[in-house]
């Protein structure tokens, strides 16, 4: 009875610690959006990755990075409570009702990539209606297309598919963000000079936290946004 009884205490302690670590672990998905992030050799990486990387000790939190492959799948595993963060998006109200946006860690340009002879008015009205446009699927610059009235979209996240397309004449123009674009040319056989670029929008891109987790942990908002005011403030004395 005695060792029974003297093994309670140490059962209860392991348990405790148990749902104490478990509890203050973060999971964060990040999509394939380089170089925002992305996976290289199995790992999580990008911009967005290196930031939490760098401020893990201030939240004294062990973080764990999902692979989720689109914002899509992000979003849906965000409202069910399946991530906790959503890492380096831009912000919009169908993400605003499953998650609270911290302060922007970067700026997203969105962008029109056209041939070089392919000059596009992108506001004239019958434009909007008849050009093909092709883009990142289901992130904002999709939901933004759709707001904003375009009539002739299509959308894939294969970036080489994009490029075929508009060489192939088969698309008009890609809208995407201008990083994600630059970083795709390094690898594909068309570069810069053979391309027009305008800037449409710059955006800014920041994480979402889940309501759920922010209900439970609102004080990691808090050491998120003061790390990015931080950040910013270093970089304006350098």
């Amino acid at each position: 009875m005695n060792t029974l009884f003297s093994q309670r205490p140490l059962t209860l302690l392991l348990c405790l610690l148990f749902f104490s670590v478990h509890a203050e672990e973060l999971v964060v998905g990040y999509p394939e959006f380089k170089p925002y992030t992305y996976t290289t050799d199995g790992k999580a990486d990008g911009i967005g990755v290196q930031f939490l990387r760098d401020i893990q000790k201030e939240l004294n939190k062990e973080i764990k990075f999902v692979p989720i492959q689109t914002y899509k799948n992000g979003v849906a595993r965000l409202k069910h409570d399946k991530i906790d963060v959503l890492l380096m998006a831009t912000q919009n109200e169908e993400r605003d009702q499953f998650g609270i946006f911290s302060l922007p860690i970067a700026m997203n340009n969105w962008s029109w990539f056209s041939l070089k002879n392919n000059k596009y008015d992108y506001k004239n009205a019958f434009n909007k209606k008849n050009l093909k446009i092709v883009t990142y699927d289901q992130a904002n610059t999709h939901h933004w297309l759709i707001e904003q009235g375009y009539g002739v979209m299509y959308s894939t996240t294969d970036l080489t598919a994009m490029m075929r397309q508009l060489v192939s004449s088969r698309v008009d123009t890609i809208f995407i963000s201008e990083e994600v674009m630059l970083e795709a040319l390094k690898r594909a056989s068309l570069t810069l000079d053979d391309l027009h670029i305008q800037l449409e929008v710059a955006q800014p891109m920041g994480l979402y936290i889940s309501n759920k987790y922010f209900d439970r942990y609102p004080h990691v908002m808090q050491q998120i946004n003061a790390a990015i005011k931080r950040r910013k403030a270093n970089a304006s004395r350098l």
